[in-house]
């Protein structure tokens, strides 16, 4: 969009799996939890139902709110009736980084994987949650030119309506035309070797077809 502004001509745009998360986590649990689902690693806390936080989660996120924060989560497990929950959740909420870190580390060396026990979770814990604010927090802008969209086809853990949400995203700020190329796989598969080819082959048809300069 930048170079399109100053006048530069933009051969083609490729996106895939991306969007604007369309409310703020300000909920450390509910990404701790989505990066231990996402590793492998089970329940981080002993103490609470994962099949009753998961519902509750979910629960928040059908009233489309503008953030997330801990107490929401507790209020709508009091709702759903899950009074331990209700109960428990906040203090885990309210701990310190290093030691939600250090449940997770725990976790990740008796991973079922030989090949992860040895993994620092203390190197990608900021990353993932960076990544995670960073998606919800920009503003995103009209795009004037064409594109093409690389969307995923299955439901990511705490987005499961993520295929829809990403689709109306681009056909909202794209105001060119939109080509659509699915992916088998989630969010965080969907560019593994395999699921990829499909858009590895329409970029390399698209590059076959440009005329070089000079």
């Amino acid at each position: 969009r930048q170079c399109l502004d100053e006048g530069i001509t933009v051969s083609s745009l490729t996106i895939a799996s991306s969007y604007q998360i369309p409310y703020l986590v300000n909920d450390p649990m509910m990404t701790d939890l989505a990066l231990a689902k996402e590793l492998g690693l089970g329940n981080p806390w002993p103490e609470l139902e994962l099949a009753e936080l998961e519902e509750t989660y979910l629960a928040v996120l059908e009233d489309k709110p503008s953030a997330v924060c801990p107490a929401d989560v507790v209020a709508c497990a009091g709702r759903l009736g899950y009074t331990k929950l209700a109960e428990s959740y906040l203090p885990y909420a309210q701990s310190p980084e290093h030691e939600r870190v250090g449940m997770l580390q725990r976790l990740l060396e008796q991973h079922p994987e030989p090949g992860m026990r040895n993994w620092d979770i203390r190197s990608m814990y900021p990353v993932f949650h960076h990544s995670v604010q960073a998606v919800s927090h920009y503003q995103p802008a009209f795009y004037c030119g064409d594109l093409t969209f690389a969307c995923q086809q299955e439901p990511t853990y705490l987005l499961p309506t993520l295929k829809t949400d990403m689709l109306a995203f681009w056909q909202e700020f794209g105001l060119g035309e939109i080509a659509h190329i699915p992916l088998s796989g989630d969010h965080f598969t969907c560019m593994q070797h395999g699921a990829v080819e499909p858009l590895a082959e329409a970029l390399n048809q698209r590059a076959a077809c440009e005329v070089p300069h000079g």
